[in-house]
Order: C-alpha cells, then sequence, then structure tokens
C-alpha cells in the first residue's frame, strides 16, 4: 500500500497492489515421466483461468510442436501428444504464462 499525503494534510491509502516476480518454480510445473517410455505428460499450477504457451523442440533447438493450451486456475494435468511421434532422445519443453517462463528437458525413450 502507499500513503499519500494532500495539500491540505489528508491522508489516503492506495489499493493493496501483489507484485509478481515473472518466475515459475518448479513446484508449480513438472514433466513426467522423466524419462518418459511412452505418454509425457505436463503438470502446471495455474493463478487463474487462462492460455498457456506450450513450445517443444529438439536439442538442438529445431521446432517439434507450438501449442496454447487452456488451463483452470488450480492444478492442471495436461497430455504432450507432440511426443508420440518422436524418436528417443532429448527436447525441452518451454511454458510461458502470465507469472513466468520456464525450459525444462524431457529424455524420451522407446
Amino acid at each position: 500500500r502507499i500513503k499519500v499525503v494532500g495539500k491540505n494534510g489528508e491522508n489516503k491509502t492506495s489499493n493493496t497492489v501483489i507484485l509478481k516476480t515473472g518466475n515459475i518454480t518448479k513446484k508449480s510445473f513438472s514433466i513426467f515421466p522423466n524419462p518418459a517410455q511412452g505418454e509425457v505428460w505436463m503438470m502446471l499450477e495455474s493463478s487463474s483461468n487462462t492460455v498457456v504457451q506450450v513450445k517443444i523442440s529438439d536439442i538442438t533447438g529445431r521446432p517439434i510442436s507450438s501449442l496454447e493450451i487452456p488451463v483452470r486456475t488450480g492444478n492442471n494435468q495436461l497430455p504432450l501428444h507432440a511426443f508420440k511421434e518422436q524418436a528417443p532422445g532429448m527436447y525441452l519443453v518451454k511454458v510461458k504464462t502470465i507469472e513466468g517462463e520456464t525450459t525444462q528437458k524431457v529424455i524420451l525413450k522407446r
């Protein structure tokens, strides 16, 4: 809150404002199982109903898939179907939300 004193000496206090740091923590985002042999899932905790951007690339940075996924407030478990057609190897999953963005490595085995 901010306290403002006017010219006439009257005090006013602002509304409470929440500042976000722009970080997604390991607690609020994970990929499982990792390493994976079949389906790959993403767990994401969201502070609001929103749309998240998910970009999947191989380890060299070559784009595999780009998705916009609607999520609800709270915990969301979402399948990442883009891995079904991929060869074994290491991949990167980049997630961007209103809270910030993060990238996690995924190892795919067959």
